[in-house]
């Protein structure tokens, strides 16, 4: 027998029930949680695209020790969701705007994560794994009495912060970017200011890791000019530092930057006009390390 829906059980002698949310394949609907409510159920399960969200004052906390059911869970401001005991997590889209505590997660796989609150971990170590995406915008430190985020380990996973600029950085105790490993910076528009700023005790990078911001300066243009101060011309490609491929006389000459302390954004290189779409110019990494950096990427 299957359902689909939404709908709680419990076992007459278990002392939580469970909630599971199932859209039995449907993108478009979704469940939004009470204001006010508080509860703690033994399993939270999100199936078949199964959409929920904590919506403001309300607080869920889950027993479960694992996790994961192709599913979305979505914190509003002013929602807090907490799984002191779950240690693996799977095969789930997380948005958090608010508070989530997941103080024993340990692995991931499959994870899409985007935070733009408070992330609660117990241990001081994230550890981003197994085909995951962490979209960073929020705080990583804990706050209260939950030890903040230290160390962060990348391993077939990527990292992208989000809310790094020049005047702004993170500062953690190690960063480990190991084998399919990628930490990254978001994306700017036409006026960048998005950068990856590290402040860093030590830095490990292993062969197959990468610390890349490749196009994820100015953006790609449909125009014959690309964006920047050294943006490319018809197909020439931009310049910075020293001037772009050129493509006939159609080059922009124009260098900008320091040689010595190379901090501005990449400029885009150009095109014909649309459809054709110009590719993107490099992004901005500043990492300073305080102990040992051992870069084998």
């Amino acid at each position: 027998m299957s359902f689909f829906g939404t709908f709680f059980t419990k076992d007459r002698l278990a002392s939580y029930g469970g909630l599971t949310v199932d859209n039995n394949g449907h993108s478009a609907g979704l469940t939004r949680g009470i204001a006010g409510n508080a509860i703690t159920l033994q399993a939270f399960n999100l199936r078949n695209g199964g959409y929920y969200q904590v919506v403001a004052t309300e607080s869920i906390g889950i027993q479960a020790t694992s996790w994961g059911d192709n599913g979305t869970l979505e914190i509003f401001a002013g929602g807090t969701f907490t799984a002191s005991n779950l240690t693996s997590l799977s095969n789930l889209t997380l948005v958090n705007s608010s508070t989530l505590g997941l103080p024993s997660l340990n692995t991931m796989s499959a994870i899409t994560f985007t935070n733009n609150g408070i992330y609660n971990h117990s241990s001081g170590t994230l550890n981003i794994n197994n085909s995951s995406t962490w979209y960073e915008n929020g705080s990583l430190p804990a706050i209260g009495n939950v030890t903040p985020i230290t160390s962060i380990s990348v391993t077939d996973a990527t990292l992208e912060f989000q809310n790094q600029t020049d005047v702004l950085s993170a500062a953690f105790n190690s960063l480990t970017v190991n084998n399919g490993g990628i930490v990254t910076h978001l994306r700017n528009g036409a006026v960048p200011t998005a950068q990856l700023n590290l402040v860093l005790g030590s830095l490990t990078v292993s062969g197959n890791g990468r610390i890349d911001v490749s196009g994820r300066g100015y953006p790609p243009h449909l125009g014959t000019a690309g964006y920047g101060p050294g943006g490319g011309i018809g197909f020439s490609g931009g310049t910075y530092g020293g001037i772009g491929s050129p493509q006939s006389s159609n080059i922009n000459t124009t260098t900008y930057g320091s040689i010595s302390y190379p901090s501005d954004h990449g400029s885009s290189g150009g095109t014909s006009g649309a459809p054709t779409v110009s590719g993107a110019g490099g992004g901005v990494i500043r990492v300073s390390v305080t102990g040992t950096a051992t870069i084998n990427g």
